[in-house]
This record gives C-alpha cells, structure tokens and sequence, in this order.
C-alpha cells in the first residue's frame, strides 16, 4: 500500500491527464518500479484508467461525479458495474452504474463476493467473483443522462467501453520496464559470478556466449519495446493488441532465459524474475486474452477492413517478413472457397494468428526504435533475435541459413561484450532493482540477514563416537 500512495503521488494525476491519456499517465505506467510489485500496478490500472477514466467522460453533463473522480485518482473504492438499464420492461441496453461494495467491516447488502483461490507465485492480490442481488441505487447512480434505447446497440456499447482497449495497452507497460530489470539483473549477476576451470584464475560467466547472448536480447528487447511503447502513447486513438502480444512474449521468452542463466538464483523470490513470469500471466489474460484477440485482428486484417501501420519492406528484414506473412495469406484467404468461416480457413489461418501479429509488431517496434536512435549493434541484437523465431521463412525468403545466424550472432557479442555494463546502466533502473544478486557484497549482505538455524556443538565432544551411532543417526534421518 506504501508503495501504491507514494506511486500515486509521484504522479500527480489529473483527471484530464487520465481522460485525454496525457504524458503523466503514460509515465505512471512505465515507472521502473512498477515490475516490482504487479498487484499494486493491476489496482491502480484497474482504478485509474477504467474506473476514474470512464467517470471522468461524464464530468461535462454530471458536474457532481467530479469530487469522486478526485477521490478515486487517490484509489477510494467504488465500483462501476454495467448492466442492462430496463424501464417499464423494455431493455434500454447495457449502462454504467456507480455501486459501493463495501465498507471496512462489511459488504453492502445485496452485494455478494466469493474469494478465488490465490494464483501461484504471483505478487500478492486477491481476487473474486461479485455478484448482485435486489441491490437498491439512487438515481445518480446512473451513468449519463439518457434513459432512450440507443438508435445502434452495438455502437453505443463500445462507446461506453472506450477505454478498455487503451487499458489492454496500458497493461503491456510494466513489462517494458520489466525487460530492463531481467537484463539488468542477469547482466550484472553474470559479470561477478566466476566459475574456476582448468586454471587457477577465476573467470566471470558472462565470458561465455551462451551467458552473453540471452542477456544482449533481453537487453536489445528492452531498449526498441520502450521506444515503440513511447511512440504508441502519442497516437492513442486507435490501440490495438499487436503491442501487446509482441512486449508480454518478448518479455516471457527473455526472461525465463535470463532466468535459467542465473541457475538457482533465478527460481528465488528476492531476485523477481520468476514472479514476474508468472505476473505476466494474468497480463497475458487480462482485457481479452491474447490469442483470442489475435486471431480476430489477424483474420479482419486478412479481410482487408482495415490495416495496420506497417513499414515498407525496404524498412528492415523484419519488415519483409511482416509484409510478406500479411500478403501471402490474403492470397490464402482469397482461394479458400468457405471464407472465413469455413473449416479450412481455422486450420490453416487461426494457428498463424499470433505469430502473425507478433510478427508486425517485432517489425513496427524496430521500425521506432531505429527512430529513437537506439544503438545499432542493439537494433541488429533485436533483429537477430527475431529471426530465430521463425527461422524457416527467413532461410527460405532471406537465404539466412544457421550458420549465418551464428556468425552473425558471435560477432555481435564480440563486438558489444566491451559495452555491454555501459548499456546496462544506461538502462536506469539500479535504484528501483532489488534483487541481491546484482552485485558481490548485496548477496553477501543478504546471505548474512536470512534465517539461520544450528545447534552449538558440545565443546570437546565429538559428534559421533563410533560406528553405532553413525548407523542410528542415519536411521533417524
């Protein structure tokens, strides 16, 4: 909860910056600190883009909504729940209402809540279903002041449901940062962290290309996500889910990579990488699951209704690949005789769908990150990172065969090794990372403080007397 005021208060939100999307709203979601602790993040996104957000719209024809607004960007509880508006018997479609749930002690009457089991390995936060029984609503409780059915139902709904798909952006943000934090951390593990070989010398294990390379794209991810998340916030009026499928997968493959580098370090709790992987998971979920959203925009896409901003195949390699998966299977879908709602188009279109949309967003994301002026032995980590996604398209469409990629990749890590501590402070978040593993003497420090147990032995007694006892200690065990 400290966290979440002290978060709340750096931000200094208005209720215009949340309702017009402004730079304070994108900045509260990209503050380093937020990886750290996703359930205060899905408290404040679930708060102040979806419930202040939607109240906000109403404040020109509902002037008195406006000290709830203010109270809500400091997190007070209150709920907005859609239901269906019926005035003498005739349903006028689905409205918000403003509903207490509940007080310090007690649930509101009528108002039932039924407590989920707690989601494994996550940061802390419970979860239920609430539902609604003759709960009794002043007037004011009604959203807008219209009670006429709306000429176009379906129309109106998405209306009135604006801002969940900037919320499905918004939800991507803490993984931005979240990239930084695992590349920062395995980075920085792996520099002091020494193996002893044949030698006598100890050597430290980011020597090794298989320590090296996980860390460089993890590193390279974080660096071009921030720049295409960065140039999303200042065109906010039509989001899609291609961000959002491309930052949670990136972050998913890289940091369970960096993760399993750091051995056993990597599975605690005080270095974060594995409760942010299973965070994640309810990001992967959340305001639509993911698949599920892919496979509509990637079969409306096919469709032609409309299209997404993808660079020119001249733009990159990653762009030829994009341009090329988007042109191929409209050609695809424009043979398959059924049409989209045929079996052959969900055998041979649906299982492309992420992927797909992966795809443009790696291809848009390097697009911007170029823009931004990443470094380019980063933007080449990133690309060849991508290219072993899907590897068979670029040997045949690019004549990039392993070998290639392998040559590539080593030069690569020749050629950034040397810069590679420089880039991981430039990542700015030392001061918001945690994990004691980063230096020698923070994991000595935090080896010293963990709770030790032992039993002192009896001076000049020897543990064991003979054999015997040797034989029944173990049979104890």
């Amino acid at each position: 909860m400290l966290q979440l005021n002290l978060g709340l208060r750096a931000a200094n939100l208005s209720a215009k910056d949340v309702l017009c999307y402004g730079p304070r709203f994108w900045e509260m979601h990209l503050d380093p600190i937020q990886p750290l602790d996703i359930a205060t993040f899905t408290i404040i996104a679930a708060g102040i883009n979806l419930t202040a957000g939607t109240l906000a719209q109403y404040l020109d024809e509902r002037p008195d909504l406006e000290p709830l607004v203010k109270s809500l960007l400091r997190l007070d509880t209150v709920a907005l729940v859609m239901a269906r508006l019926v005035v003498d018997g005739q349903n006028r479609g689905p409205r918000w209402f403003i509903v207490p749930i509940c007080d310090e002690r007690k649930m509101h009457p009528g108002v039932i809540s039924r407590r989920l089991p707690p989601r494994t390995g996550t940061s802390p936060l419970d979860f239920s279903l609430t539902s609604f029984d003759h709960v009794v609503l002043p007037r004011s409780a009604l959203l807008g002041t219209s009670l006429d059915a709306p000429v176009n139902p379906r129309e109106a709904w998405w209306r009135e449901v604006g801002r969940i798909p900037h919320g499905s952006m918004a939800v991507a943000a803490p993984f931005v940062s979240g990239l930084k934090h695992s590349a920062y951390v395995a980075g920085k593990y792996s520099f002091h962290r020494t193996i002893v070989g044949k030698g006598t010398a100890p050597m430290p294990i980011i020597n090794f290309p298989t320590q090296q390379w996980p860390i460089m794209y993890t590193l390279a991810a974080a660096r071009v996500a921030e720049a295409w998340f960065r140039e999303l916030t200042t065109i906010v009026a039509k989001p899609s889910i291609d961000h959002r499928t491309t930052i949670c997968r990136q972050f998913q493959r890289c940091t369970e990579d960096v993760a399993e580098r750091c051995g056993a370090q990597g599975t605690f709790e005080s270095n974060s990488m594995a409760r942010m992987v299973s965070d994640l998971k309810g990001v992967v979920i959340a305001e639509g699951d993911v698949l599920a959203l892919c496979i509509r925009l990637f079969s409306e896409l096919l469709q032609e209704r409309y299209a997404l901003p993808l660079p020119p195949s001249s733009d990159s390699l990653l762009a030829q690949h994009a341009q090329s998966l988007l042109n191929d299977n409209i050609q695809l879908v424009g043979s398959i005789s059924g049409g989209h709602r045929s079996q052959e188009f969900q055998d041979l279109i649906l299982p492309q769908a992420e992927g797909a949309i992966a795809a443009f967003g790696h291809a848009m994301a390097l697009s911007a990150a170029r823009s931004a002026h990443v470094p380019e032995d980063l933007l080449d980590i990133y690309m060849l990172g991508v290219v072993d996604l899907d590897p068979s398209w670029y040997l045949q469409h690019a004549n990039f065969d392993k070998m290639l990629l392998l040559r590539r990749k080593a030069s690569l890590m020749h050629r950034t090794l040397p810069r590679l501590n420089q880039y991981l402070d430039e990542l700015e978040v030392a001061d918001y990372v945690r994990a004691p593993i980063i230096s020698d003497g923070s994991l000595k420090e935090h080896m010293a403080a963990l709770p030790t147990y032992t039993t002192p032995h009896e001076e000049g007694k020897p543990l064991f007397v003979n054999s015997a006892e040797v034989d029944m200690h173990v049979a104890k065990l």
